[in-house]
Formats: structure tokens, C-alpha cells, sequence
């Protein structure tokens, strides 16, 4: 999301597969309304898109969709490696002459240093650890890929930056792996070419893929996602997750920090928009998600769509709060937050 502070009013904007849109919140009235911005130029959207900020540049890229079919009439996914670019809110979008080292989707993005850091992901076939940026200069995106790689293929994870050390939670590291409790930091602040990734404790919690990551004054938190498990059949089954969880850093060794279980959801948020974004100065919001009501209605001809509910979790106070719906058809799941232009912006498919 995209978001502004002035006279007490948040504006967050959420840019979706076509369309992006700018939610504005009045934190003292509590009123929102929703604006349409420029669609990215594609017919279909993308799903597991990553994007972040470079030199005040909105960069999206990678995704996947189902160009052809849906997935319920037998369709076929396809991953994507464009890279799209928009230099003002009120622009147009423009496609790179560069393009990804491959087509994917599903990894984590970060933005530090005006670089767009783009971490694991999959393609049709395979996960990968492979963790590349890209940069905005003179018109136009570069690409570099000297950044270490994960320690193992990750994809369906989450994470975010926390005071210039990313943290990646959960994840997959195989199409038909279950999940893993790993838990990954790299130190940002520190020399390039001491670049490493640490392994910091898991969770006290089941493993989990499609989980929500956040931060918030020096705090990493992690919210629901799916739990994983072998079923009779040789097949797997998914459990909607709706714990909640703060890893405090060491603030020497970030890897030597101490998690903390906060006070269980609402409702599951498994897939929501991430990561989680702040509002005012304790409120990490979560908007939609894949709920119990979500995942019960299964008929493709009469589901509504994905639930509109927007959960804050106070930081301060430890609880949880319900806050104003996004307009009927907006939500979307697997979709990246990202910063942009004093603004909060938060995408979603």
C-alpha cells in the first residue's frame, strides 16, 4: 500500500493484477474510500507478483497466471519475467527492454538502498534460492545478482525488512515438500562482501506456507498461513492457520533473538497482501485473506470472491481490532505490500 500522513489521514494505495487502487483511511473518523490508478498493461494479472520501490520508482514483475483457461477448466499456469516500472502515481506503466533472469513467482521482495531485492521463488517445475536486484537508472531497470544466495530453494514464504535485516519465515523448498519451519536473516547493514545468511530458532508453532509477515519498530511478526500434513491417501491437506507470533532481534546477532506467541486472530489470513503494513503507530493492518468462510465455499460458478475483512493487530496494547472492509471485489491473495512516494502502497492479485 501507499501511504500518507497529513491532518491524521492515512492514504494506502493497493495495486492489483489490472488495476490499482488508493484506499484513503481517516485514522480520527474512521471512514475509507477507494481510488482506480493506472492498470498494469496485461489482460489477465498476475498472481505472486514481486515489487518494490527504486529511486521513487514503482517496480512489479515476475507473477503467474492462467492465460488460457482457469484452473478449474483444466487450464495451464504460466510464469512470467517481465519487468514493469511506474515513475508517478498519475502515470503510465512502462515495460522494461530487461527482463528476469527467468520466469517466476511466489518469493518475498524487499526494498533497501533504492534496490528492489527479489528472494526465491518457483517456477512450473522447481523452487529456487536465488536472490537478485533490481535498480532503477536513467530510464530504465538493471538487474544485478550479486547478493548471496537463500541456503535453500524457498517459495510460498514470507517476510519483510526490520531495520535493514531481512527475516524469511516458513515457505517450501519443493513442489510436493510440506512446508518448513525455517527461519532466514541476512544483514543488510553490514559490507556486501559480508553478506550471510543466518539461521535464526523456528517459531514456537507448526510449519506454514502462504503465511503474513510484518514489521514494526524493530519487531519481526508472522501471522497464519497454511499448515502442511500427509494425508492416508498419499495426498496433503491444508490446515488454515490463525496464530500470531514476534521474533525480537538480538540487537548484536540478529539470528539470536527470542520469539514471543501473541494473542491468536481473528480469522485466518493465509495468502493475504503482505507484508502486513502500519497505520498510526501501533496498528499492523492485514487486509483479506483466505478465511474458514473462504475456504468452504468451493464451486468456482458461485464463489463470491476472497474475504473483504481488514484485522489490525495493536502492538502496544496486544490485540486485535476489526477495521473498515475493502469495497466488494477488491480483495485479492498473494500479492506483494510495498512504500512508495510517502505513501504506503500494497499490492495484491
Amino acid at each position: 500500500m501507499f501511504l500518507t500522513k497529513k491532518n491524521m489521514n492515512y492514504r494506502k494505495l493497493f495495486f492489483t493484477q489490472l488495476i490499482v487502487f488508493v484506499f484513503c483511511f481517516s485514522y480520527a473518523l474512521g471512514q475509507s474510500h477507494w481510488t482506480e490508478l493506472p492498470s498494469l498493461p496485461d489482460e489477465e494479472g498476475f498472481a505472486g507478483m514481486y515489487a518494490g520501490v527504486s529511486h521513487n520508482v514503482l517496480i512489479c514483475t515476475g507473477g503467474a497466471n492462467f492465460p488460457d483457461k482457469k484452473p478449474w477448466e483444466g487450464g495451464a499456469k504460466q510464469w512470467y519475467d517481465q519487468i514493469y516500472f511506474l515513475d508517478a502515481i498519475n502515470g503510465a506503466w512502462k515495460i522494461s527492454k530487461e527482463i528476469l533472469p527467468r520466469p517466476i513467482a511466489y518469493g518475498i521482495t524487499v526494498s533497501f538502498n533504492d534496490q528492489v531485492i527479489l528472494i526465491g521463488g518457483s517456477d512450473s517445475e522447481k523452487h529456487y534460492s536465488d536472490v537478485i536486484a533490481l535498480e532503477y537508472i536513467n530510464g530504465e531497470i538493471q538487474i544485478s545478482e550479486d547478493f548471496p544466495s537463500l541456503p535453500v530453494p524457498l517459495s510460498n514464504m514470507s517476510g519483510a525488512l526490520v531495520d535493514g535485516v531481512i527475516y524469511v519465515a516458513g515457505g517450501n523448498s519443493t513442489p510436493t515438500e510440506i512446508a518448513r519451519p525455517s527461519f532466514y536473516i541476512l544483514d543488510l547493514k553490514a559490507n556486501k562482501s559480508e553478506y550471510k545468511w543466518q539461521e535464526g530458532p523456528s517459531w514456537p508453532g507448526p510449519t506454514r506456507i502462504q503465511s503474513v509477515a510484518g514489521s514494526h519498530d524493530g519487531i519481526f511478526y508472522l501471522f497464519s498461513g497454511f499448515e502442511l500434513k500427509t494425508n492416508g491417501d498419499g495426498g496433503v491437506d491444508r490446515f488454515l492457520l490463525e496464530d500470531a507470533y514476534r521474533y525480537k532481534p538480538d540487537p548484536v546477532r540478529p539470528s539470536n533473538g527470542a520469539w514471543t506467541k501473541l494473542p491468536d486472530m481473528p480469522r485466518g489470513v493465509a495468502a493475504a497482501p503482505g507484508p502486513a503494513f502500519t497505520l498510526g503507530m501501533a496498528h499492523l493492518v492485514i487486509p483479506g485473506g483466505l478465511d474458514r468462510k473462504t475456504l468452504t465455499l468451493t464451486d468456482p460458478a458461485t464463489h463470491p470472491g476472497f474475504s473483504e475483512e481488514v484485522i489490525a493487530f495493536n502492538v502496544r496494547s496486544n490485540d486485535w481490532v476489526t477495521m473498515d472492509p475493502m469495497p466488494v471485489g477488491s480483495s485479492r491473495v498473494t500479492a506483494p505490500t510495498v512504500h512508495w512516494q510517502d505513501e504506503v502502497g500494497r499490492g495484491e492479485w
